[in-house]
This record gives structure tokens, sequence and C-alpha cells, in this order.
């Protein structure tokens, strides 16, 4: 690679879009990706609890009305 050219050499290398694998970033979003997957599961099993929690929600009021109504 030329020394010409500015900023350090897997900048300038093709396709290098990342940082080099001895780049301590780089080694920071490996252990964030891998994070990822686990915490992904435990996000969505929250969600459908929250979305059954809101349908029972709208149940008990329903019921609440109905027997408000009578």
């Amino acid at each position: 690679m030329p020394s010409s050219l500015p900023g350090p050499y897997w900048l300038k290398t093709p396709g290098a879009g990342h940082a080099h694998r001895n780049d301590p970033s780089c080694n920071l979003n490996g252990r964030a990706v891998a994070f990822l997957p686990p915490e992904l599961g435990r996000i969505e099993a929250d969600v459908d609890r929250l979305v059954r929690m809101e349908v029972a929600i709208r149940e008990a009021e329903a019921f609440i009305r109905r027997l408000e109504a009578a």
C-alpha cells in the first residue's frame, strides 16, 4: 500500500468497512452482537406476556361494564 495515503492500513484495504480484528471496538461489537439473540428472546417473551395481560385487562373491563349495566 502506498505510504502517501493517510490513515491506518486497514482503512485502505478493499472492502474494509469495519474495524481491524485487533481493534478493541471490534471485540466490543462482537460481544454486543453475541448478546442480542438471548436478549431478543427475553424481549419477545416480555412482549408476549404484556399482550396477554392487555387482553386479560380488556376482558376484565368488559366484564365490569356488563355487571354495572345489569
